[in-house]
């Protein structure tokens, strides 16, 4: 996909040097939501530091509506950054070293009657990601539905695959014109042979983010 318009001008990749990549979205104007493990160094062990990282904003073939340095990093309360992780403590803030034009996307306030809910109608959503087998290109994929949730509602299966390099991608919900996060990818799944991927519903408390509003404007 060709990134030309919000919101997906707000989705990006992020490129982190001697490691590879990862998928973003600007939740904040210099705040990017991602995956914790996204910032591992496989071959030390260790973290990567902010300037082995960039977000490359609506990238695709070499081009991008932004390219912004990382500050620093706000990470999730681990005890181990090289352990493996609780699924639900799988996510990073990226603090941008400037404050980017673009719009963010703001987070869904959701609540466990309606993911319910939206498990039941059947409501489909947005994925999106760069993966390491196409990585100059967007991948959208759209129709993605719920099939489970983690006992504390954190967290939510969905019936669409993640490939690498996809990790912290957003999922997102169209309403009305309006669109939100509702969760950010983390992981692939198979389930009954059934390939789908795993995502965070973002704690909008322990991210401490302004940006968030309802789905849908009635709701």
């Amino acid at each position: 996909m060709q990134p030309k318009e919000w919101p997906w001008t707000s989705i990006g990749k992020i490129n982190i040097d001697s490691v590879g990549h990862c998928t973003g979205a600007l939740i904040e104007s210099d705040l990017i939501l991602t995956a914790r493990h996204c910032l591992d160094n496989p071959r030390t062990k260790r973290l990567v530091t902010p300037r082995q990282v960039f977000f490359l904003a609506g990238y695709a073939r070499g081009e991008f509506a932004e390219r912004i340095a990382i500050d620093h990093f706000e990470l999730s309360t681990l005890p181990d950054p090289t352990a493996d992780y609780a699924h639900n403590d799988d996510w990073a803030l990226l603090r941008l070293s400037r404050k980017s034009k673009l719009t963010p996307i703001p987070l869904a306030l959701l609540d466990m009657e309606t993911i319910q809910r939206y498990a039941v109608e059947g409501v489909r959503f947005f994925r999106i990601g760069y993966p390491r087998e196409r990585p100059h290109m967007m991948r959208v994929q759209p129709g993605c539905q719920i099939a489970g949730t983690t006992s504390d509602w954190r967290a939510v299966m969905f019936d669409c695959n993640v490939m690498t390099g996809e990790s912290g991608g957003p999922v997102l919900m169209e309403c009305g014109g309006h669109w939100r996060l509702v969760a950010m990818t983390t992981q692939y799944l198979s389930l009954n042979r059934q390939a789908m991927s795993f995502g965070i519903i973002p704690n909008v408390a322990e991210l401490g983010v302004a940006s968030q509003a309802a789905v849908c404007p009635t709701e």
